[in-house]
């Protein structure tokens, strides 16, 4: 049954790439189907040729919503919350940004880079510290360099305080089972840092 897309947003990821983000998650489980109308839209240019869509040369895209999976961070209470379906199966501890490095709030979606080792290393002027680490189990939350990652060095406050550069740090046997299950699209809703997006 054809659909109007929910409410939401566009937004360009590159030069050839856009994305869609409806303000609601996608629902679990179903298949979405877009056709793009290309009559009348340039779609390429060659050689002073210009190539335009006609009515017969919908895009048509079909993609299917896995399970609902959605992680809750809460900056006041140190904890990461493991949603499926609507339903909590885990909850970790974790530790957000230190003061001058706070963590976004805001929706983050998980792309499909892991890592399971990664070398970290920075040098903040201001603050004249800088840090050098392996982080197991890495997941990019943002482009300009947060993760969900294993902190073995945080091991003292995660669950209680913050102390990282931004990332959220995770002791690294939570941060396993949590590379083991997320995929790409998974969204984590990030609250009470007192840093947007």
């Amino acid at each position: 049954q054809p659909v109007a897309l929910p409410q939401g947003r566009w937004g360009w990821v590159d030069g050839r790439t856009a994305v869609y983000r409806p303000k609601r998650f996608w629902p679990g489980d179903t298949t979405i189907r877009f056709t793009v109308n290309l009559k009348g839209i340039v779609v390429s240019e060659l050689d002073g040729t210009r190539y335009e869509g006609s009515k017969y040369a919908d895009f048509i895209h079909e993609m299917r919503i896995g399970r609902k999976l959605v992680l809750k961070i809460r900056d006041s209470k140190h904890r990461l919350k493991v949603s499926k379906g609507g339903k909590t199966v885990k909850t970790f501890g974790v530790s957000l940004g230190k003061r001058n490095f706070r963590t976004y709030s805001g929706i983050k979606v998980l792309s499909d880079i892991k890592y399971r080792k990664l070398r970290m290393v920075g040098n903040d002027k201001a603050s004249q510290e800088t840090w050098d680490v392996i982080s197991p189990y890495s997941m990019p939350l943002t482009t300009d360099g947060e993760y969900i990652h294993g902190a073995p060095w945080a091991r003292y406050r995660i669950g209680s305080a913050n102390g990282s550069h931004g990332c959220t740090n995770m002791n690294p046997e939570d941060a396993r089972w949590l590379y083991n299950r997320v995929r790409e699209g998974d969204p984590v809703v990030t609250k009470g840092t007192g840093r947007s997006m």
